[in-house]
């Protein structure tokens, strides 16, 4: 898990198949999402949906390491 990006575990099903519906029809925008989720059929989307919404939210701590010098 990057948290620099939004986790979708533990979501609301409702919410998720709002969010993937936005970016299919444009009304979202983002290149990346309206690719993955533009092919996608209804029965698709809810199970994406119910898929995510199912996962148990994990917690994590993100710590940026200094890079070493070369």
């Amino acid at each position: 898990t990057n948290p620099r990006y939004p986790s979708l575990a533990s979501q609301s099903e409702a919410y998720l198949s709002r969010v993937i519906e936005t970016y299919a029809s444009g009304d979202r925008h983002s290149t990346i999402m309206a690719a993955m989720s533009q092919p996608l059929r209804p029965a698709d989307i809810q199970g994406l949906a119910a898929h995510y919404a199912s996962q148990p939210r994990k917690s994590f701590v993100y710590v940026e390491l200094p890079c070493a010098a070369e």
